[in-house]
């Protein structure tokens, strides 16, 4: 689909393929779903979850099959 660039501080830029850990689903008080992610060089922030995508497998940051606990869970920019 499109890369997001971020408007504000707390928004995370991810680009097209990029692979994102996500952190929490919902930010509070939000009209929109945004969700809050780890990219691989250890940035934090919102992403709307419009941009991103599941993926059937699990993955970790370094490409090695892992097994998801909780909420988190790995996805794809799309």
């Amino acid at each position: 689909m499109y890369d997001f660039h971020p408007q504000n501080p707390n928004e995370l830029g991810v680009k097209k393929g990029e692979l994102v850990l996500i952190l929490e689903s919902g930010e509070p008080g939000s009209q929109s779903p945004w969700w809050k992610g780890r990219v691989q060089n250890g940035n934090v922030g919102w992403v709307p979850s419009s941009y991103l995508e599941m993926m059937e497998k699990k993955v970790t940051l370094d490409n090695t099959p892992s097994t998801q606990i909780g909420s988190s869970g790995m996805v794809s920019a799309h």
